[in-house]
Formats: structure tokens, C-alpha cells, sequence
């Protein structure tokens, strides 16, 4: 799951530098649409939430594996510890290619992360 580019999807870096919607407020902006028929980072967030909490409510009791883009893994994160749209705006998750985040819940039912962007394995490698 990555953000919906609206008319930017399929177009190559230079049609997508020429093509941006001008921003109009500094730093991150919640409700901005980069392009046409795209998402806002508020929209893609709700997107994420609704399709996190459909798998949660489908698979709570099952252990899973779930593959991301590096941001979609930050709103997952998000979602988990049940941030507000609004709280991503002061909030980014940064993560590395292949890195495993392990989430669980306490025997509180509190969300807990056990692991953020371990990558750790890639040790194994050299």
C-alpha cells in the first residue's frame, strides 16, 4: 500500500516535478494533495487505519506477516499505538529496506512494539 498519486502515477520524475501541486503551508501538511485526483496524507492514513483494522479484526487471533512500502510501515505504527490523523504531523517513523518491526499486545491489551526496523539479520550476512 503506497499513497495514491492521482494523475502522477505511471509518469516519470520529470513530469512529476513539473506537475506538483504548489504548497501552501510550510512543513508537513496534513491535508495537502500532491496531485490531481490524489490522496492527502490525511486520506492515505485513514486508508492504512481502515485496512489495518479489517486484517486486525479478521486475523486478531493469528500471528502475521505483513510486507510495506517503508511509509506505509510508519502509518501502520501509527495506527498500532492509535494515533489521531492529526498526531502523524509532529510523528514520522523512518525505517530501512528489510528491516522487521514486531508488534504484539500485554497481557493489559496494551499495543505494545517489541521491534521497530531491526535489522539486525542483515548481520548474518557479512
Amino acid at each position: 500500500m503506497k499513497l495514491n498519486t492521482g494523475v502522477a502515477a505511471g509518469k516519470t520524475k520529470d513530469w512529476v516535478k513539473t506537475n506538483k501541486n504548489p504548497r501552501i503551508r510550510s512543513g508537513f501538511d496534513l491535508d495537502y494533495q500532491e496531485f490531481q485526483d490524489g490522496e492527502s496524507w490525511r486520506e492515505f492514513y485513514s486508508r492504512v487505519c481502515d485496512c489495518m483494522q479489517r486484517v486486525y479484526e479478521s486475523e486478531k487471533d493469528k500471528n502475521l506477516l505483513i510486507v510495506t512500502h517503508g511509509g506505509t510501515l510508519g502509518y501502520i505504527l501509527a495506527w498500532w499505538m492509535k494515533f489521531e490523523a492529526k498526531m502523524i504531523v509532529n510523528a514520522y517513523f523512518s525505517s530501512s529496506v528489510g528491516g522487521i518491526t514486531v508488534l504484539s499486545q500485554n497481557s493489559f491489551q496494551q499495543n505494545v512494539v517489541n521491534k521497530f526496523n531491526d535489522t539486525s539479520h542483515f548481520d548474518l550476512l557479512s
